[in-house]
Order: C-alpha cells, then structure tokens, then sequence
C-alpha cells in the first residue's frame, strides 16, 4: 500500500516539475520579446537623434540662405520631434517600472515554488522514514512468526521422540511378559506332559497287578 501511494506522489511531483519548467520557459520567452522590444525602440531613438542632428546642421546652412518662414516650420518640427522623444522616454521608463515589477513577482514565485518543492521533498522524505519504519515492524513480526513456528516444530518433534520411545518401551514389555508367558506355557506343558506319563505308568502297573493276579488265581484252581 505504501509503495503504491509513493508511486502516485513520484508522479505528482513529476508532473507538477513539468509544469513548472514550462512556466519557466515560458517566462524566459517573454523576457527575451521584452528585451527585443527595448532594443528595436532604442535603435529607432538613435535613428531620430542622428535624423535631428542632421536636421539641426541643415537648418545653419539653410539659414544662410533660406528665409525666417522655412526655419520657423523646421523648428516646429524639431518641437513635435522632441515631444514624441519625451513620449517615448516616458514610456520607456513605465515599461522599465512594469519589468521591475514582473521580475520581482516572478522572483516571488520562484521562491514560492521553490519552498513547495522543500515541503514536498521534506513530505516525501517523512514517508519514507515512515515505509521503512513499516517495513522494519513488518521484518521484526515475520522473524517473530518464525522463530515461533520453529519453537512449536522443535516442540512437537520432542513430543513425537517421546511418544516414540514410550511406544517402543511398551513393545518391549509387551514382548518380555509374552517370553514369560510363552515359558510358563512350556512349564505347564511340561508339567501336564509329566502327569500324563505318571498316569500311564500307574496304569500299567496296575494292569500288570490285575494280570498276575488273575494267572496266580488261574493257577491255583
């Protein structure tokens, strides 16, 4: 989320850069004009000044030889020259006052969009402390989570080990107290086997009493 959100702002920032080199451009452009301007006017005021000094070196020899009427138009035109001069001057210096101005609101702006830039990079630099903060919590739980997940393996391997060797122990007792039980069986087997014979023995004794008891009988008769 983090990273998407700083994306934007990159893109932000990026487009408001755009903008802003634009308006500088376009402020360089305008400043170039102006001074053209100030330089076309300047040429047409020398222009007038050499037109008037000719006039003027004119006027001296026309004045040998022309009469009063002609010095009189002249000087009436020199007059309207000087008028338009003092015009063009006039406006020269409220154009000269309205750069100043313009030049300082540019200086202003400028201030104003460097400071932006200041605060947006302060405001960027802020969320990346804040992301790498996240991103460090982030770390910290994930190692957490493992060391938490190896904790219980560790702890079920011990269980099934324990359960293992409980099963095993029982195994082996089932399997000694089946030996005994196999080797009583075999004792009693025995036993009986024993008492079997015993019994056939006496048996046969008796039949063998019975038989020389019955020749002894046999023999008396």
């Amino acid at each position: 989320m983090m990273k998407k959100k700083k994306k934007k702002k990159k893109k932000k920032m990026m487009k408001k850069k755009k903008i802003m080199m634009m308006k500088k451009k376009k402020k360089k452009k305008k400043k170039k004009k102006k001074k053209k301007k100030k330089k076309k006017k300047k040429k047409k005021k020398k222009k007038k000044k050499k037109k008037k000094k000719k006039k003027k070196k004119k006027k001296k020899k026309k004045k040998k030889d022309h009469d009063e009427e002609e010095d009189e138009e002249e000087e009436v035109e020199e007059d309207d020259d000087e008028e338009e001069e003092e015009e063009e001057d006039d406006e020269e210096e409220e154009e000269d006052h309205d750069d100043e101005e313009e030049e300082e609101e540019e200086e202003e702006e400028e201030e104003e969009e460097e400071e932006e830039e200041e605060e947006e990079e302060e405001e960027d630099d802020d969320d990346d402390d804040e992301e790498d903060e996240e991103e460090e919590e982030e770390e910290e739980e994930e190692e957490e989570e493992e060391e938490e997940e190896e904790e219980e393996e560790e702890e079920e391997e011990e269980k099934d080990h324990d359960e293992e060797e409980e099963e095993e122990e029982e195994e082996e007792e089932e399997e000694e107290e089946e030996e005994e039980d196999d080797d009583d069986d075999d004792e009693e087997d025995e036993e009986e086997e024993e008492e079997e014979e015993e019994e056939e023995e006496e048996e046969e004794e008796e039949e063998e009493e019975e038989e020389e008891e019955e020749e002894e009988e046999e023999e008396s008769v």
